[in-house]
């Protein structure tokens, strides 16, 4: 039993520190947009646009988007409603959680194996952005990792319920 808890505790830490690790991405990609923003103001004002602006503030707001999920998920920072469920007994709601969770699980492990599969074709048929002409694939793959990792907390969270993976 020892073994299993120090491994659950190694395991939680990997998962805690890949959800940090995103959410400082997530951070710098949307700084990046904005700074990307300002300066395309900054050069049109002066005359000189700034060629593929759109195409990074695109790819650094998919970045931002994905890689904000896990976080998300992690604080349950997600909107829902919880009015009905207080309302029932603790066990019901025990339930209701476990069952939410699992099918959050199902459906973000075919999210991610549809990116995984969504990349690949994106790669094998060269697909880039359209001005700065920059593959793209690897984006799908990214947002693969952040549902996967969204759906590792979701699991986490069915297995230790009351048990904070990251602080808000």
């Amino acid at each position: 039993m020892a073994v299993a808890s120090h491994l659950n505790h190694i395991y939680s830490g990997v998962l805690r520190r890949m959800v940090l690790a995103t959410a400082v991405v997530a951070g710098l990609s949307l700084l990046g947009m904005m700074g990307v923003s300002c300066l395309d103001i900054a050069l049109r004002m002066a005359g000189f646009p700034m060629t593929g602006a759109l195409d990074l503030i695109k790819i650094l707001g998919a970045l931002t988007l994905a890689c904000s999920l896990p976080y998300t998920t992690a604080i349950k920072g997600h909107v829902s409603i919880e009015y009905f469920i207080l309302q029932l007994p603790y066990r019901v709601q025990r339930l209701i959680h476990g069952l939410m969770c699992l099918l959050g699980v199902v459906l973000l492990g075919a999210l991610t194996w549809q990116c995984l599969h969504f990349g690949w074709r994106q790669m094998q048929n060269n697909v880039v952005t359209s001005t700065l002409q920059l593959p793209i694939f690897w984006l799908s793959w990214v947002i693969a990792l952040a549902c996967f990792l969204s759906a590792l907390v979701l699991l986490q969270h069915m297995t230790h319920p009351g048990r904070k993976i990251v602080r808000s």
